[in-house]
């Protein structure tokens, strides 16, 4: 989208320590004094950009209430006494992991009611193993680029992916992916 329209794309992440002034807008001491800062989601409103808002579920739901103004047909916000609006090609993308994971808040219901939303599942265990063989071998060319021959045998990589799989369907507040299975390969080569 952002190389179509010739603009810039810009990503945060939230974790449970955001706050309204982190990622949107407000004050922060800079120099002493207590002056508005424009965060990453009004930095690309201001730039008619597109802004991924990612593990928005780790947001608190004050922060979360914050983002309401901003999926209006105008996106505006305010800090202080400054107001930001965004243009109308300004897009805001926001993904998260289910919130009955450990950890996750369930989407404020005014925030919630404002989206469209695509839900989407783990694939079939074949994908899955081989997403985690690829995350697997990224990981060794990081930190291991002297053994770029380390691997492991695709069956170990179908066995650990059905074991995940299992445990995942027992217990679905762990959050468990491709990326554990190839925490699991990494630490067996």
């Amino acid at each position: 989208w952002a190389r179509r329209h010739g603009t810039f794309a810009y990503y945060g992440l939230h974790d449970q320590g955001a706050t309204k002034s982190s990622m949107i807008a407000g004050f922060r001491m800079v120099g002493g004094n207590s002056i508005i800062v424009p965060g990453t989601v009004v930095t690309a409103m201001e730039n008619n950009s597109v802004c991924w808002v990612d593990e928005f579920t780790h947001a608190p739901k004050p922060v979360q209430s914050g983002y309401n103004t901003l999926t209006d047909r105008l996106h505006v916000t305010s800090a202080g006494n400054r107001v930001f609006q965004g243009g109308d090609d300004f897009r805001l993308v926001i993904s998260h992991n289910s919130a009955e994971f450990s950890g996750n808040e369930q989407l404020v219901p005014s925030f919630a009611s404002r989206l469209g939303a695509w839900y989407f599942d783990y694939p079939e265990i074949a994908t899955e193993a081989k997403i985690s063989q690829d995350i697997f071998a990224s990981e060794v060319a990081t930190h291991r680029p002297s053994r770029p021959e380390v691997s492991v045998p695709q069956s170990i990589t179908r066995y650990i992916t059905a074991y995940m799989r299992y445990y995942r369907s027992e217990a679905p507040m762990l959050g468990l992916s491709a990326r554990n299975v190839a925490i699991a390969l990494f630490n067996l080569k």
